[in-house]
């Protein structure tokens, strides 16, 4: 019985530490689709991110939940009207309700990205903290905890992304 007990809290641990994690959203920056104190589950061993994957980010000793947007060796800009440009050509995307600005005195655009780096941004584009601000910058790889795989709580609006 001891035994059986033990091996099941270690097999939770190493799950939960190596494999998942549960990771509370703090703000807005990902409304509609996640709001404030909604608890995300991160998936932390697919390190294949692209375009679109929402991510926890560790950076600055601070977590950020954000869309990767460009991935290494995008160009990314933006229109005069608020579209995101991608290599040159409009980025759709279909959660956002907001035109995308750069942010006044911050990152500089058009902005190439190295390898290892990716641009980030929250679909609460007015709100947001993310690539287009000092702060966050570009993110590296290494920086990228994992994606978020779905959100759990609130029970009733269960989503998996």
């Amino acid at each position: 019985m001891i035994f059986d007990v033990t091996i099941v809290i270690v097999f939770c641990f190493v799950v939960f530490t190596f494999v998942f994690s549960f990771h509370p959203l703090i703000g807005d920056s990902i409304v509609p689709n996640i709001k404030n104190t909604d608890l995300t589950v991160i998936y932390k061993l697919d390190h294949d991110y692209r375009q679109g994957d929402v991510v926890l980010i560790s950076k600055n000793g601070t977590s950020y939940i954000l869309r990767i947007i460009g991935v290494p060796g995008n160009t990314i800009s933006f229109s005069e009207i608020g579209d995101v440009l991608l290599d040159g050509e409009i980025y759709y995307e279909d959660y956002i309700y907001d035109e995308t600005y750069p942010v006044e005195n911050k990152a500089s655009f058009p902005l190439k990205l190295n390898e290892n780096e990716y641009f980030v941004l929250g679909d609460m584009r007015e709100s947001s903290i993310d690539s287009r601000n000092t702060l966050i910058g570009c993110v590296e790889k290494d920086q990228i905890v994992g994606k978020v795989f779905f959100r759990i709580w609130p029970f009733k609006n269960i989503r998996f992304f």
